[in-house]
């Protein structure tokens, strides 16, 4: 659902309603149906990229409680085995994947800011400030991609005594 919405409906949303309006020629009647329909399918295609953030946090934040909360009230013990789990968990197929998509997503927003110092930014503003916004929407899903993985890793690190210390240390500093 979120590549469908980051890929298709956005920069297809931001291209027709930011694209045909300010071309500066005469608008047709399909010139306003496609803009309507591109402001549409960005409202959509944003509306599915915010709930996909909200229930993907809920539940990351949920598993790295549960992940942590053992470790913490003295159920488990931690011991060397976890110094490798919690380095490992990044290579597991879901978790690279997050990592990779989000990494992936981060260079295509930089190139899509990028746009504002390309020469060719006042013969084409509408399409350039489309490009533009497409950039800024996918440097926050890739923020929030990796801000799940993240959440994600802390919760096994709490398996690390090594790390655990550390964090400890510098709380009481």
């Amino acid at each position: 659902m979120g590549a469908l919405a980051i890929l298709v409906l956005v920069p297809f949303g931001l291209i027709a309603a930011a694209g045909v309006p300010f071309t500066g020629h005469q608008l047709t009647p399909f010139d306003i149906v496609m803009a309507v329909i591109g402001a549409a399918s960005l409202i959509t295609g944003l509306w599915i990229l915010i709930q996909l953030h909200r229930s993907g946090r809920q539940i990351l934040v949920v598993l790295s409680r549960r992940l942590r909360d053992p470790y913490r009230t003295g159920a488990l013990l931690r011991i060397a085995a976890g110094w490798v789990n919690a380095r490992t968990v990044n290579f597991e197929p879901p978790v690279l994947t997050r990592i990779i998509t989000s990494s992936l997503l981060g260079v295509t927003g930089l190139i899509g800011l990028g746009i504002i110092a390309f020469p060719g930014f006042a013969q084409a503003p509408s399409l350039c400030t489309a490009i533009v916004l497409w950039g800024a929407a996918c440097l926050l899903t890739a923020a929030g991609q990796m801000g799940g993985v993240m959440h994600l890793v802390s919760g096994v690190a709490e398996q690390d005594p090594l790390w655990v210390r550390i964090r400890d240390w510098f709380r009481r500093s």
